[in-house]
């Protein structure tokens, strides 16, 4: 017998639902605070990944500080998306307050 990961299995459940856009989307906003918390740790407890959609990633920014400090490293945040094995389908960062 083979071992599935329990990833795939998702993915599986998920295509034989019509999930995979709201799955999808789960992952790539779980994936973004995981790499809020590992390269931006002073930023991440305020800006808050919400949504993902066509190819657009949403971030609450916690106040008016954040949303700049987050508008200044767009750039590099986007360049560090493209390397990434997930990440790197979001096109744009859509800034909320």
């Amino acid at each position: 017998m083979s071992f599935e990961s329990a990833g795939n299995y998702m993915i599986k459940v998920a295509q034989r639902f019509g999930l995979q856009r709201q799955v999808g989307a789960g992952v790539v906003i779980e994936q973004a605070k995981q790499f809020f918390a590992e390269s931006y740790p002073l930023h991440a407890k305020s800006w808050k990944p919400t949504k993902f959609v066509k190819k657009t990633l949403h971030i609450k920014a916690a106040n008016s500080a954040s949303a700049s400090a987050l508008f200044l490293h767009k750039s590099a945040i986007m360049e560090e998306f493209a390397k990434h094995e997930l990440l790197k389908i979001v096109q744009e960062i859509q800034i909320e307050r």
